[in-house]
């Protein structure tokens, strides 16, 4: 491990503990390339990843790939209904066996053929004998598998040796994500925009923090202002689920009606409480939520460089939801308003990376509505810390 990325990892300890004395992360642990690299092994392929909900792999066959800081990856349901997460780099030549969500009965590599189960095991490698027995290959090449963890409706994966399980690093948001029956929803609209160029950590800041909203999002956020927002405990040495509440002026709340009321049917079941305000959640390094008494939207937060990542954004609902004649129409108002806060968020995030990178870069104070940062800088710190200590073994 070279020193500039040790010494990096030390001014992180001054961006994590209290608030009033932790500072935003050094610029340098969003610009550096070599800092990027140390974060694939020390976050991204040491921590637990969400990768969908469960409908998104609704039916048997079902294949999504996924690529995760330079890691291609595809999620399958088997014809027994089984879910896997699977290498999708074809064992021959390191192709990857498929580039769209698809429903099939096998994984095809469209470089030479070779062809797979959707648990991995090779069925088929034409034109290899004499050299290689058929069988042979079968006994000894597989696309790897990776262990998955279903939680709450949502498929997350490892790419780490023997990780502890994730469920019980997760028992603060379990209680909401069980009352908004996530387990139940299904998918009623999703997007993904590729090339976001800004370091991933930039978007998960973002979308944690309540202070902006008041800003950036003038005329848009009134109805949840960040004054009435709550921020919760969170221990980075045995939790991975980081949540703040952002109440609304009113019970069932949204963001789409002009009388501040929710737009879809409210999710049965919640309380009062659960019906007046926004949930907003990260399970880093992947995953942010907002519930709201209606619907889920979801972010899939995948780093490609230190400078550009892919933003999945799926919107989840109660089945009964998207039955309805207006769904579709709501969906389109509702796409409309995202394009709006995305779009500011957006240029923040590049605004932000790009002055991360001048010579007067600067390490400022947290405000108490940023008390979800020094929260995800301590996770980021102990990953880091526990890194170096790996490599110096």
């Amino acid at each position: 491990m070279t020193s500039d990325v040790s010494a990096l990892v030390e001014q992180v300890a001054r961006s994590a503990g209290d608030l009033p004395s932790a500072i935003s992360l050094p610029p340098r642990s969003y610009t550096s390339p070599e800092f990027y690299e140390f974060e694939r092994d020390a976050v991204f392929g040491d921590s637990w990843l969400y990768l969908c909900h469960v409908s998104e792999v609704a039916s048997p066959g079902d294949v999504l790939p996924i690529t995760v800081a330079g890691e291609p990856l595809v999620v399958t349901r088997d014809q027994s209904g089984e879910i896997h997460v699977l290498s999708s780099l074809c064992r021959h030549r390191s192709y990857p066996v498929i580039a769209e969500p698809a429903n099939t009965r096998s994984l095809r590599c469209p470089y030479h053929y070779w062809s797979y189960g959707l648990d991995g095991r090779l069925q088929n490698a034409p034109s290899m004998d004499p050299a290689h027995r058929l069988a042979d290959l079968k006994a000894t090449y597989c696309l790897p598998s990776f262990p998955v963890e279903i939680w709450q409706g949502f498929v997350f994966t490892h790419l780490g040796d023997d990780p502890e399980p994730l469920w019980p690093t997760l028992e603060r948001l379990a209680p909401e994500f069980a009352a908004h029956r996530t387990s139940e929803m299904v998918v009623g609209g999703g997007l993904v925009l590729k090339d976001q160029p800004w370091n991933w950590k930039n978007m998960m800041e973002n979308a944690l923090e309540a202070y902006h909203t008041s800003f950036i999002h003038r005329g848009y956020h009134e109805n949840a202002p960040a004054r009435l927002v709550e921020f919760l405990d969170f221990d980075p040495d045995t939790e991975n689920g980081i949540m703040r509440y952002a109440p609304f002026l009113q019970e069932d709340g949204g963001f789409l009606q002009e009388d501040g009321k929710a737009a879809f049917p409210v999710i049965d079941g919640l309380t009062k409480e659960q019906r007046s305000r926004v949930v907003y959640a990260a399970v880093p390094p992947t995953m942010f939520v907002s519930m709201k008494p209606d619907s889920m939207m979801v972010f899939r937060i995948t780093p490609d460089a230190h400078d550009r990542l892919t933003h999945s954004v799926t919107w989840l609902f109660p089945p009964a939801t998207v039955q309805m004649p207006e769904f579709d129409e709501l969906m389109a108002k509702l796409r409309g308003f995202f394009d709006v806060i995305n779009g500011q968020d957006a240029e923040a995030n590049a605004n932000m990376f790009a002055g991360l990178s001048a010579r007067n870069a600067a390490r400022g104070p947290f405000s108490p509505q940023e008390a979800t940062l020094p929260q995800l800088n301590g996770w980021l710190l102990r990953r880091y810390r526990a890194a170096l200590r790996k490599a110096d073994r």
